[in-house]
């Protein structure tokens, strides 16, 4: 249940960071707008999710979608510490989906 809830302020703080915080490059992938219109169907399948293993395992997709959407701006030094951060938590969802997924 702490996970679950973890989880789910976890997805509120992916879409604030998303939404706003880090200055956009002149590329357009890495602007606000893009990233978070390309994360935002995830984030509502993660968020609508039930049950514990279910929960984890659209974890898993949301961060590695964020992975790979930050992958392409690492010259953004706040986009590369918040790479370390969904890196965590893809870690530590599948850790929750390896002891509730059958």
């Amino acid at each position: 249940m702490e996970f679950r809830i973890f989880f789910r302020a976890s997805i509120i703080a992916l879409l604030a960071s998303t939404a706003g915080g880090h200055a956009a490059l002149s590329k357009d992938i890495c602007s606000d707008a893009y990233m978070t219109q390309k994360i935002q169907p995830f984030a509502t399948r993660a968020q609508n999710a039930v049950g514990i293993c279910g929960t984890a395992k659209a974890g898993i997709t949301l961060y590695n979608e964020s992975i790979k959407l930050v992958n392409q701006c690492l010259s953004d030094p706040g986009l590369r510490a918040y790479k370390q951060e969904l890196e965590k938590q893809l870690r530590d969802a599948k850790s929750q989906a390896a002891g509730s997924c059958g």
